[in-house]
């Protein structure tokens, strides 16, 4: 029997189940053994679900940093949900030595109220330059200072799922920088096709997408074969067995004309949880590469080179959670946070790009620290800003930020937050002002916090209702005099 012939044969049998359930939730309905509510919060999970990833919640509504796989006794999973912390992260297989990949998969919502998908693809320490150490869930960013490139290997993937496909709108990698993804019309919406929405109901099929990637709107677009599946379990390097729905990307719109291939896994408990790169393999070359991922590495005359899969190793957040906002995106996708450099990330740090001081009653002395630069821990290579002044009155720290009305239109809620910590008992000062073309301040909010050694997270909101205001100016002002305060993971986003 053929492949094709098989398929036909599991599409037949999806079908005479399908109509057999559907048969049976219609005599129940008919009895009263089943009222609608409990029919929809049985039914499979929908598309969201493949696209989040889960948390485990204890019956009291905690959100735990467990692998949401194995839930702890008396607790539950489900997905994470817009503006939460992101309790754990998912690190990858060792492609290379010392090498591991971090994802997240979570939501964002647009002011329209529609979803986008957030996975990101972070670097901890890349083999191509094994002195770039950093930090899991820092995003040191490409970016150029004083005529000095720094290069980074971080990146993301943008999703959606508002129309028939889910699909990417947009993606970052080292390569190609930030890269919208068109589709016809003008809209990111339909471009790189993943599957079909519908995932209750998703089988074996087949698209062509109609997608160019380009920096503004395209007057012609490339054609790509997209194919996908649905399996009720798939086993993943980890051992671990998920329903898992699977996308095949072609670089061409037949499988003859195609020089590569992106694979994609999406599962409910992690989101995009495996990626695999193939390409076709002519005369025994190129080689395939196991890269540690389970599954075959050649098949109808390609190969695979590249591979992570991010169910292999969950780690608990290590200061119990990351804000999301702390994520800087490209706001034609969906507008994240605002500043530049707010988690340190970048690992340089040069007066007023972005950052600026305010030396009023003393030197507002800075320095950009590693945690622990003698330890092997990725965790511990983490960048942080400590700061200090002998008298501290008026000295601060700031970054100002150009209002787009676009993106921040009258009356949306503004919020920001961090980490902050000190080397002692001390106070700080968190203000967000809110400022016309002029400078004068129209609204601000202030957060006046108590620090001590230990890491502790702030956040703050507020609506902003004067429609003369053009700049927002994220301000740190040390209360305590030689006293050292250190911040971390800064950001500043709207939120719908």
């Amino acid at each position: 029997m053929s492949y094709h012939q098989k398929k036909q044969k599991i599409i037949k049998r999806q079908i005479q189940i399908l109509f057999a359930v559907t048969l049976l939730i219609a005599v129940l309905l008919s009895i009263g053994g089943l009222g609608l509510y409990d029919i929809a919060f049985a039914a499979p999970s929908d598309v969201n679900d493949y696209m989040v990833q889960d948390v485990c919640v204890t019956s009291s509504g905690t959100v735990l940093s467990d692998d949401p796989y194995a839930c702890p006794a008396g607790s539950t999973r489900r997905d994470l949900q817009v503006g939460e912390e992101l309790p754990y992260h998912k690190f990858s297989q060792a492609a290379y030595a010392d090498d591991v990949q971090i994802s997240n998969s979570f939501p964002l919502k647009l002011g329209s109220g529609q979803l986008r998908y957030v996975h990101t693809l972070e670097f901890a320490k890349h083999p191509i330059d094994p002195s770039s150490w950093e930090a899991p869930a820092e995003f040191n960013y490409d970016v150029t200072l004083s005529g000095t490139f720094y290069p980074s290997y971080d990146g993301y993937n943008i999703d959606e799922a508002d129309g028939t496909y889910a699909a990417i709108s947009g993606t970052r990698d080292p390569v190609g920088g930030i890269q919208p993804f068109w589709a016809p019309g003008c809209t990111f919406n339909d471009a790189w096709l993943l599957f079909p929405t519908d995932t209750i109901n998703l089988v074996w099929g087949s698209a062509i997408a109609q997608v160019r990637i380009a920096q503004t709107c395209p007057t012609q677009f490339d054609s790509a074969l997209t194919l996908w599946d649905k399996y009720t379990s798939y086993t993943y390097a980890s051992g671990k067995n998920m329903s898992t729905v699977t996308s095949w990307h072609y670089g061409a719109a037949t499988v003859t004309d195609a020089s590569h291939i992106e694979k994609f896994f999406y599962t409910r408990e992690y989101g995009l949880t495996r990626w695999e790169r193939w390409e076709r393999q002519a005369n025994g070359s190129p080689l395939p590469r196991s890269f540690g991922c389970n599954g075959i590495d050649s098949h109808d005359g390609f190969v695979r080179r590249d591979c992570r899969d991010w169910s292999t190793d969950i780690r608990p957040d290590p200061v119990s959670g990351y804000s999301p906002y702390n994520i800087p995106i490209d706001s034609r996708f969906v507008p994240n946070n605002l500043l530049v450099n707010g988690d340190l990330g970048d690992g340089t740090f040069i007066e007023n790009q972005p950052w600026s001081r305010i030396h009023y009653s003393s030197t507002m002395n800075w320095a950009l620290i590693i945690d622990d630069p003698n330890s092997s821990d990725v965790w511990a290579r983490n960048h942080h800003l400590a700061m200090s002044c002998a008298n501290c009155l008026g000295n601060a720290v700031y970054q100002d930020v150009q209002r787009d009305t676009v993106i921040v239109p009258n009356n949306s809620i503004l919020k920001f937050g961090g980490t902050v910590w000190s080397d002692g008992a001390g106070q700080i000062q968190i203000t967000l002002f809110l400022r016309d073309a002029n400078g004068v301040i129209k609204q601000r909010q202030d957060l006046i916090l108590n620090t001590h050694t230990g890491k502790q997270k702030f956040s703050g909101q507020i609506t902003l209702t004067d429609a003369t205001v053009s700049n927002f100016r994220y301000t740190l002002y040390p209360i305590t005099n030689n006293r050292i305060f250190r911040v971390d993971n800064l950001w500043l986003a709207r939120t719908p």
